[in-house]
């Protein structure tokens, strides 16, 4: 457990562009943002946000998906 939350705090302060001590703290309630910081943060990355504040453990796909593609078959005539 501790080594996929570890690799989900390392992934998530690589792609925010903060340390990985900085999301421990505010995960843990220890630190906040600043709330401009906070705001911004909801604001650009609105996925990553319930994951970082703990309102969830899942962390957001940082790659969109392709829209899903209907395949239809050619009717010849």
């Amino acid at each position: 457990m501790n080594e996929c939350l570890g690799l989900k705090v390392l992934h998530l302060a690589k792609t925010l562009g903060v340390s990985p001590i900085t999301v421990i703290r505010i995960r843990s309630g220890k630190a906040e943002p600043h709330p401009t910081l906070q705001k911004l943060m909801e604001l650009f990355w609105p996925d990553w946000w319930p994951f970082l504040t703990q309102q969830t453990n899942t962390i957001p796909n940082p790659q969109p998906q392709p829209e899903p593609v209907r395949v239809v078959k050619e009717v010849q005539s």
